[in-house]
């Protein structure tokens, strides 16, 4: 079963790595798929090969690539399942957005093309509590 997880890419690999990963025989996360036009020529990919800062017992957050122009990529680790959520506040205190997680630990994409150019803070708020803080910068 592990290798029709790991070779195969349609459904009979999706439904052996939902079995492994819901008894707890692999670590698997949703490759995210970019479907916005960046307006830079470069695009930094996270190194897969490298030991992650997120430890499964901390509630972290992680935001790529910073400085950003088009989106950036939030990788986040909460202790409790339910009651997460993004805050993204500008330079003068002002709450710009809030955005309500799905699960204690993924990944998602933040398109930033509403937001103008500056120094914004991204807070991980886990059951009503901000439990850590990245600054982004957008261009």
């Amino acid at each position: 079963m592990l290798s029709l997880a790991e070779n195969d890419t349609y459904l009979p690999g999706a439904l052996a790595r939902n079995i492994l990963h819901a008894a707890g025989y692999i670590e698997y996360s949703e490759p995210i798929s970019l479907t916005i036009t960046p307006k830079s020529a470069k695009v930094i990919v996270p190194d897969k090969n490298k030991p992650s800062d997120l430890e499964p017992s901390l509630s972290r957050i992680e935001v790529y690539p910073n400085p950003a122009t088009d989106y950036c990529i939030v990788r986040y680790n909460c202790l409790s399942d339910v009651g997460n959520m993004l805050m993204i506040v500008d330079c003068f205190g002002q709450v710009i957005d809030q955005i309500y997680l799905k699960g204690n630990k993924n990944s998602m994409v933040v398109p930033l093309e509403r937001y103008a150019s500056g120094i914004y803070m991204i807070s991980l708020v886990c059951q009503g509590v901000a439990v850590d803080n990245k600054e982004l910068i957008i261009k």
